[in-house]
C-alpha cells in the first residue's frame, strides 16, 4: 500500500509541474548597424524581431567578451554596448544569440579618437644585466584620449631640451 501511495504522490508532483515553453524568434532584420565609428562614441545595434523572445548580443574585442541584454520596443530590439567596449580602438565582433543558436553576426571597426595634446613617455632599463653596466631607454607613445595609440603616419611635433639647448622638429 505504501508503494502505491509513493507512486501516486510522484505522479501528482510530476503532473503539476509547469511545462517549459521555449521562446521562439521567427526572424531578425537589420535596422541599424554601423560598420565603423570613432572611439568613445556610443554604439547601439538595432534589430527588427518577429516572434516571441528577445535574443542576447555577445560582444567581443581586445578587452574581452560580454553579453548584452536587449531593450525591446515597437518590434525592435536595441543593444547598447558597454562604454568600456566603445573606447577601445580596433575590431569589435558581435553575434546575436538565441537558444544556443547564432541568428546573426558581424563586426564594427572602432577608429581612434582625436589625438590629445600631451604624450606619455616611459624611461627605464631596456635590459637588466647581472654586471655593472645598465642602459636606459626612453619610449614615447602618442595616444588618443582613451589611451589608444594614434594611427600610424600621424604627424608629431617633438620638443626636446637638454640643459639650455632646446630643439623642435616634426616626425
Amino acid at each position: 500500500m505504501k508503494k502505491y501511495f509513493y507512486i501516486f504522490i510522484s505522479f501528482l508532483i510530476l503532473g503539476c509541474a509547469d511545462s517549459v515553453e521555449e521562446e521562439v524568434v521567427a526572424a531578425t532584420v537589420h535596422v541599424e548597424i554601423p560598420l565603423n565609428t570613432k572611439a568613445g562614441k556610443p554604439i547601439t545595434l538595432q534589430f527588427g524581431i518577429k516572434g516571441k523572445g528577445t535574443p542576447q548580443l555577445m560582444v567581443s574585442n581586445a578587452l574581452g567578451t560580454t553579453v548584452v541584454n536587449g531593450i525591446r520596443s515597437d518590434g525592435k530590439v536595441s543593444y547598447p554596448f558597454p562604454s568600456e567596449f566603445t573606447r577601445k580602438s580596433g575590431t569589435c565582433h558581435w553575434a546575436l544569440l538565441h537558444s544556443k543558436k547564432v541568428l546573426d553576426q558581424g563586426k564594427i571597426e572602432i577608429l581612434n579618437a582625436e589625438a590629445r595634446i600631451q604624450m606619455e613617455t616611459y624611461i627605464g632599463p631596456r635590459n637588466i644585466y647581472a654586471g655593472p653596466t645598465d642602459y636606459t631607454m626612453l619610449v614615447a607613445v602618442p595616444t588618443d584620449l582613451y589611451d589608444n595609440p594614434v594611427v600610424e603616419g600621424t604627424e608629431l611635433n617633438v620638443h626636446t631640451q637638454f640643459m639650455d639647448t632646446k630643439e623642435s622638429f616634426k616626425v
